[in-house]
């Protein structure tokens, strides 16, 4: 397929668009704020009643975003952080309201949990996966330990997919964009034929990195994607549904490139540094290409065992293989500085979960039961380059090989009922209830090749929690409402597979308890023109897990019951239709932690004054103008213009060392503010054929801001290498709906 520039589709896509253009009756465009239908609660009800912190995206938004996966949501929602792991691009560390993991080992879940079609995502590798045609995607923003019971301490995340229609349609995309970006989305939907309906969504493409590799290898941040999803819907009879889903997805890629960004200690002055982004980088070594598999089963089976109740049965199995090469500020002067040659990691997961929801005259009820279990290795390879040739040259001298070995079960047992009194219909009172039993086990074997510590080590513990939840709201009107919540989020304890001792590697990290008190209003103003939804919280933290970069090896995280804490913030979503077709939303996200207790495992010494919760900007928000033109021609054309910002954020807190010198806290673990404009202008509703034909030229990063996404402190040849965010790319979509 031949590549275009950017200077190229400016040329074409205007004379598409107006190659289209003539004088036409108006259509009738938007006069109120579309109403959104989530299902936060396991039930379908409005957002606007939903007594939840909550974000969602319909279909349509999700197009107008360009959203093609998980991570393209993040600069949309407040108080939302998501940053790639050092060595894939496609593990995401996802936090909200700062909680969340900066590490992906297999020991330890993270404290957003994330959900495609009610599936939980043990893990956060693969989550930026290709994802099949979208309903829509919520994010919800603090605990929500009794519906969602797996470790969402910080909040939780829904992905919903479409659904088989029984009816024929057949929808194909085509991009192409700078950096040789080329992609392909075939969306099929079969006519019904036995009850039976069948969807088939095959999606592909690549792009190259942003950094060119002189070298050997692929370039850093290159991409090569494929995602097969088949999905069946059975309907024998109105009262049952049964749908089954099978998906894959392939991504081969080059790793990020982490480059020095200031000079480094003695031995180490032929390391090259910026603190601009570098365009290309050689190396001494062949960079080796990354892989990752993950594939997936799922059965949902739906009985409508009357019109106010359904009972529900969700089982799946779902795997991941994956294999990562990282070599961290890599140059043609200097061997590998730090590899991992190679990180591999092995996945299994089986998930079983029973709803019962329904409805009273006066009561809305949800009760389940679920089970879940997950067995994974890993296992990795790490080389360093130390100044202990002639003449304190640099030589490569192997670091640490570590293999393990996890289990974990979880079983848990859930209800929830909202009561609405018959002397007072506007008042809703909610309890939640969850017991969860969560048991681990952790095989460990280590080799420290320079200073010849190895140990094997065997660790199991069994954690136990209830998790309760109480909301009241009330409704001020039919159009605004105002909710008080109080819930408990708890996150099961873990142990450290990354521990350079069998002391460390068999201490359990306890269980980590957050209480959380948010009030919020849900409002719509001026006959649905304005849409006003905000809330404030504060949140307390016990045996919260926090992640340290230790200088021993600054690539591997770990994780202890090291404090207390309290985060308090505030959120405001804001819709406005300013007239007729143009829409404006507006987000904010405002984060305040005070970290009362933070015990150095090392020392023993309380550094709670120094501490920093990681990726947790003060301030984000988000502005969206979209624009829907009076119907002028054969389609409709419509403007998107998204302006982002996020404050300055930690990535990790580091401890210091004696390879780096750096103190607590040092400033080089920060990410500096940075802000992002996108752009998008479509045409859609072209008729062609049977069909309808559409184009839409975007633009991302269109001041080619230079940001970075993540660092790592405590490398001894420099304070801190970083990976840079995307530079300024552009693309053209053509679209194909056949029906």
């Amino acid at each position: 397929m031949q590549n275009y520039s950017a200077r190229q589709l400016f040329l074409i896509a205007p004379t598409l668009v107006l190659a289209t253009i003539a004088p036409q009756v108006n259509a009738q465009r938007a006069t109120s704020i579309e109403e959104v239908v989530v299902t936060a609660q396991k039930r379908s009800e409005s957002l606007q009643e939903t007594p939840i912190s909550i974000t969602a995206f319909n279909s349509d938004q999700l197009v107008n975003m360009g959203v093609t996966n998980i991570g393209d949501i993040q600069f949309s929602v407040p108080s939302l952080s998501m940053r790639q792991f050092p060595n894939s691009k496609s593990t995401l560390r996802v936090f909200i309201r700062g909680v969340g993991n900066n590490d992906s080992q297999l020991s330890q879940d993270p404290g957003v949990g994330v959900y495609v079609d009610n599936i939980y995502m043990a893990r956060s590798t693969g989550l930026a996966m290709e994802l099949a045609e979208l309903e829509r995607i919520e994010v919800l923003r603090g605990p929500q330990g009794s519906l969602y019971g797996r470790n969402t301490t910080g909040g939780a995340i829904n992905i919903i997919t479409k659904k088989p229609s029984g009816e024929f349609s057949l929808k194909q995309k085509l991009t192409v964009g700078d950096r040789s970006l080329w992609r392909s989305a075939t969306d099929i939907d079969f006519p019904e034929f036995n009850d039976l309906a069948l969807q088939l969504n095959y999606h592909t493409g690549s792009i190259k990195g942003p950094v060119r590799n002189r070298g050997n290898g692929p370039n850093f941040g290159d991409e090569d994607r494929k995602a097969l999803r088949v999905a069946v819907r059975w309907t024998p009879e109105k009262h049952f549904i049964a749908d089954y889903v099978y998906d894959r997805s392939d991504i081969d890629s080059g790793s990020p490139y982490y480059q020095s960004l200031a000079p480094g200690a003695a031995g180490y002055e032929v390391v090259p540094w910026s603190t601009k982004r570098f365009g290309s980088a050689s190396l001494s070594q062949p960079l080796l290409e990354s892989g990752l598999e993950i594939a997936g089963h799922s059965l949902t089976l739906n009985w409508e065992l009357s019109e106010q109740a359904e009972l529900k049965w969700i089982s799946a199995y779902r795997e991941l293989d994956e294999s990562t090469y990282q070599d961290y500020s890599t140059s043609i002067q200097t061997p590998r500085l730090f590899a991992n040659t190679p990180f591999e990691t092995e996945q299994e997961q089986w998930s079983h979960e029973l709803q019962l929801v329904g409805s009273t005259s006066q009561f809305d009820y949800v009760a389940g039961l679920y089970y879940f279990k997950e067995e994974g290795t890993e296992y990795s390879d790490d080389r360093i380059s130390l100044p202990f040739g002639p003449n304190f040259s640099l030589v490569e001298l192997p670091l640490q090989q570590r293999s393990s070995d996890v289990l974990s079960k979880a079983k848990a047992v859930f209800g929830q009922l909202t009561w609405t009194p018959s002397w007072e219909s506007r008042l809703h009172i909610t309890g939640g209830l969850r017991y969860t039993e969560d048991q681990r086990h952790l095989a460990v074997s280590r080799l420290q090749a320079l200073d010849g510590n190895t140990f094997d080590s065997k660790a199991d513990k069994t954690f136990h929690r209830v998790s309760p939840a109480l909301s009241f709201s009330w409704d001020m009107t039919e159009l605004a409402n105002l909710y008080l919540r109080w819930a408990e989020g708890y996150r099961a304890g873990s142990f450290n597979s990354r521990a350079d001792s069998i002391t460390a590697a068999t201490k359990a990290v306890n269980e980590e308890i957050v209480r959380s008190v948010e009030a919020g209003i849900k409002s719509e103003w001026w006959d649905r023109q304005l849409r006003i939804n905000a809330a404030i919280y504060s949140s307390d933290f016990d045996n919260m897990q926090l992640g340290f970069n230790l200088p021993e090896n600054p690539a591997a995280p770990v994780f202890f019951n090291a404090g207390k804490a309290r985060i308090k913030g505030a959120e405001i979503d804001l819709t406005a239709l300013i007239s007729e077709g143009f829409l404006l939303n507006f987000a904010y996200g405002f984060i305040d932690h005070d970290i009362k207790k933070v015990i150095d495992p090392a020392t023993g010494i309380d550094v709670s004054s120094e501490y920093e919760l990681a990726s947790a900007p003060r301030h984000s928000l988000t502005i969206d103008l979209d624009y829907t033109f009076p119907r002028m021609g054969l389609g409709e054309l419509r403007a998107n213009l998204n302006y982002s910002w996020r404050d300055e954020q930690r990535v990790i807190f580091n401890l210091g060392g004696p390879l780096s010198a750096l103190p607590l806290n040092e400033p080089y673990n920060q990410i500096d503010s940075y802000g992002l404009w996108n752009a998008r202008l479509s045409l859609d509703q072209i008729a062609l054929s049977h069909g309808e034909l559409g184009f839409a030229l975007w633009g991302k990063n269109l001041s080619d801001e230079e940001y970075l996404v993540d660092g790592v402190v405590n490398f001894h040849w420099s304070p801190k290498v970083g990976v840079f965010g995307d530079p300024r790319s552009f693309g053209l979509d053509i679209i194909y709906s056949w029906k």
